[in-house]
């Protein structure tokens, strides 16, 4: 059986191709049988797929659902899960969006599922949370964690956090850091503050625990490959280290000395927090593949509902955001491992509401602004304050060079 796409993000599930007259629920059936009453190639009974389709439909898979193409899906557990794709600067925070933030399997990482299902050690973490942490909370920085140091905080609960993603990277496999992390204490309950923290690597976990293979690999398949992007990776690429953009040697602000390492061997762990290098080409094929909801160059990456869903502010009820970590942000909502405009003003930044985007420790920025039309990469080496006025500067000179 042809393994599923795992998508991003996505709780309704859309397909493409042609749907015929019978109704969607025999539709459904007969795709997950394969059109008999022996059992479907992925070992369902026809009463577990029934029951499956009908909780499916009942949580309205329906209205996603519609049109059916070729055959590509499975059940398991009773969930509908059918996903199917229509046809060199180090970016530390390029695997939050590249990876981690962009690949879900529709049940078992769906937003209201509980975190240990997939990482059955993260179940300690959960002991005394108000409630379990979810998958959501993982895409929108909302499980209760932070980073330890580094100026996010000087509390024990801070220091009682293993460093920062590429520390662990470094220091950990997936076993480990699932261990570490569920002995660290929350800093808030899931679902009830913004923090910036290790979030994005609960989710590379979750991701490598449902895919069977490491997050790096994940990518490659369904994302890097796809979208033709050759020379992004945990590791340079060969002959990158030449390639390699360096940092000024000491902050023009400061003064103070400041370095970032070129990858050249691939990190123990491939986390979903930090570590990717890429080059401008690449990563702008990534944010186009998002402005043009989902798809590139023929390749379908992602529906265009769940580019939507991902850019949309997921933050009702929840304290702090964004601007924590980057006072220009202030007024914006977050979605699912992106900022989100909410208001044209309000900010230090220009831009439309529904503009969305995120940024990298290192100098790394890039946003899409779906009502201008607009996928914008910047790529610079520039670990200190200086990146967030590179940031403003770049964002504004883009809007003013736009007429009418």
């Amino acid at each position: 059986m042809r393994r599923p796409s795992l998508l991003a993000l996505i709780v309704c599930l859309t397909v493409a191709g042609g749907a015929g007259a019978q109704s969607l629920e025999q539709q459904l059936k007969d795709r997950l049988l394969g059109g008999s009453a022996g059992g479907s190639t992925a070992g369902l009974s026809e009463k577990d797929a029934a029951g499956g389709i009908k909780e499916a439909l009942a949580q309205g898979v329906d209205r996603a659902v519609r049109q059916l193409g070729a055959p590509d899906g499975f059940f398991r557990d009773q969930a509908v899960k059918i996903l199917v794709p229509e046809r060199l600067r180090k970016a530390a925070d390029l695997a939050r969006r590249f990876g981690a933030g962009r690949q879900v399997d529709a049940f078992e990482l769906s937003m209201n599922r509980a975190a240990e299902k997939a990482v059955p050690m993260a179940a300690n973490i959960l002991a005394d949370s108000v409630r379990k942490m979810t998958v959501q909370d993982a895409m929108r920085h909302t499980t209760g964690f932070t980073y330890g140091g580094g100026g996010f905080g000087a509390t024990a609960v801070h220091k009682a956090h293993p460093g920062s993603s590429l520390n662990v990277a470094r220091d950990y496999d997936a076993a480990g850091l699932a261990a570490a992390l569920a002995a660290t204490p929350l800093l808030n309950h899931p679902g009830e503050v913004w923090e910036y923290g290790f979030s994005t690597d609960v989710l590379g976990l979750v991701v490598g625990a449902v895919a069977g293979r490491s997050l790096g690999t994940v990518m490659r398949e369904r994302i890097f490959g796809p979208l033709g992007m050759a020379e992004t990776g945990y590791v340079l690429p060969e002959g990158g280290a030449a390639r390699f953009a360096k940092a000024l040697p000491t902050c023009p602000i400061t003064g103070a000395p400041q370095s970032v390492a070129a990858p050249a061997k691939a990190p123990r762990l491939e986390v979903g927090g930090a570590g990717l290098v890429s080059t401008v080409s690449d990563y702008l094929r990534f944010a186009e593949m998002l402005r043009a909801g989902g798809s590139l160059g023929g390749e379908r990456v992602l529906s265009p509902a769940t580019v939507r869903w991902m850019a949309s502010d997921h933050m009702q009820g929840i304290e702090g955001g964004p601007d924590r970590v980057d006072p220009g942000l202030d007024g914006y909502g977050f979605g699912l491992t992106v900022t989100v405009r909410r208001n044209p003003g309000g900010s230090a930044f220009m831009g439309a509401p529904g503009a969305f985007g995120w940024s990298g420790v290192f100098g790394t920025y890039f946003w899409v602004d779906p009502k201008e039309e607009l996928a914008v990469v910047l790529m610079s080496h520039v670990p200190g304050e200086l990146r967030r006025r590179y940031r403003v500067i770049v964002n504004m000179l883009t809007y003013q060079a736009i007429e009418g």
